[in-house]
């Protein structure tokens, strides 16, 4: 029968040491462990702050994940951001579990917002789009006065008057812009060719007063 060997109390290396072995051997494992509890009891309290990093330093990359940080006498340590307790805030830890509550900046070179859309300038013509099968005698009669043209020739506005399946295949873009309004409409377009759209007005003194508008005529 093989005896079984007996190692002696007083000859096993202390407790201690064993786990500082163990830890040296495995730091990177227990850093990454430690990092982790760390970041589930950010809310419950707060670790005393160690060395400064650069001001320099590459501000917030994404949450939790670990990168490269130089510090201040020129070490580089492993670092990982976290939420702050305040809303729009981030916090900074340490590999000894320094903790620096920080603001994020946002983008040093954000995109501009894009230029607001050009003036329409003074209109260079004018399309009246009304149905002919669906027209109402009030819309009638304002699409026939003379009135209204008249204003449009002393403002040097081309004009023309038109049924929508007629002029569709002479002018699609105009009827298709006209029927963004619902018609009857008129299609009012500048020197530029923008083009802007008005429904017809009920009266045919609203109509002259819009096409002066539109013209340019005080």
């Amino acid at each position: 029968m093989k005896r079984k060997e007996r190692t002696c109390r007083s000859c096993r290396p202390p407790r201690g040491a064993v786990v500082e072995d163990w830890i040296a051997r495995h730091r990177g494992a227990c850093l990454a462990i430690v990092l982790g509890a760390v970041v589930a009891m950010m809310s419950l309290f707060a670790i005393a702050q160690g060395a400064e990093p650069k001001a320099s330093a590459t501000p917030p990359v994404a949450l939790f994940a670990p990168f490269n940080l130089p510090m201040a006498d020129g070490a580089v340590q492993t670092a990982m951001f976290v939420p702050g307790t305040t809303p729009g805030t981030v916090v900074l830890i340490l590999p000894d579990f320094s903790t620096f509550d920080l603001v994020p900046r946002g983008d040093p070179n954000p995109v501009p917002p894009p230029p607001p859309p050009p003036p329409i300038d003074k209109a260079v013509a004018m399309y009246v789009i009304v149905e002919t099968e669906t027209v109402t005698p009030e819309e009638a009669q304002v699409r026939d006065a003379k009135a209204w043209r008249d204003a449009a020739d002393a403002a040097k506005i081309r004009w023309a008057v038109a049924d929508p399946d007629a002029a569709s295949k002479t002018w699609p873009n105009v009827v298709a812009q006209a029927k963004t309004k619902g018609l009857p409409a008129i299609v009012f377009v500048d020197a530029n060719g923008l083009a802007s759209v008005e429904p017809l007005p009920a009266t045919t003194e609203a109509l002259v007063a819009l096409v002066k508008a539109k013209g340019g005529v005080q």
